[in-house]
């Protein structure tokens, strides 16, 4: 069972996973953490050149360095599958390049890139008004790339996307992925134990 949690950035999908993850080990919960776009402990050269200076690379560069991270990061999940949390998933990457003119021609282009990672089964989605993010992302610290995703029309298109594949998952071609939509303007600690009882409800069945 793969179930992975998205949201557009400032929805609190970092700190709800951490809150979550804790609670799965204190009560011995076995699963693996899928994490398809992070960088590794110290990094490959690529990775350490991208984080010095990804805001200077085209989009179809940074596309082929983050499908680069999707197909290692999912060959290396356990081949008797068991319960996946994903922080993030191919889902992210859809929204990123989501084309309103041609939403299906991008997500196929995505879908060419990224080979390895399957689709989750269930996305959490993490749903933040956008001038929520806007005020937790200001309070972070100042990164070299990735701030032009970070402007209110990148997040507002970003919730966009998601609201349509939430919506209608089947037109664009999601039909067996289950979405569940967790207000996440809310306290920390209640959005993290909805997360939680929605991973222990539908990861029993790994």
């Amino acid at each position: 069972m793969y179930i992975a949690i998205e949201g557009i950035k400032g929805s609190g999908k970092s700190s709800v996973l951490a809150r979550v993850a804790q609670q799965l080990d204190a009560g011995a919960v076995s699963y693996a953490m899928l994490r398809p776009y992070g960088m590794d402990n110290g990094g490959s050269p690529l990775d350490r050149l991208f984080a010095a200076t990804g805001n200077l690379w085209p989009r179809a560069a940074v596309n082929w360095l983050y499908a680069r991270r999707s197909d290692r990061r999912a060959a290396r999940l356990p081949r008797r599958g068991g319960l996946v949390i994903g922080d993030r998933s191919i889902v992210t990457s859809y929204v990123t390049n989501w084309d309103e003119r041609d939403p299906m021609g991008a997500m196929d282009r995505v879908d060419r890139l990224e080979r390895r990672i399957a689709l989750p089964d269930h996305v959490v989605l993490l749903d933040a008004p956008v001038d929520l993010a806007l005020q937790r992302i200001s309070k972070r610290p100042k990164r070299r790339h990735g701030g032009n995703d970070e402007r209110c029309e990148r997040l507002t298109a970003a919730a966009r996307a998601y609201r349509a594949m939430a919506e209608q998952p089947s037109r664009f071609g999601l039909g067996r992925v289950t979405w569940h939509v967790v207000d996440a303007s809310r306290p920390l600690d209640v959005v993290s134990h909805e997360v939680l009882t929605l991973i222990t409800q539908h990861g029993a069945k790994a």
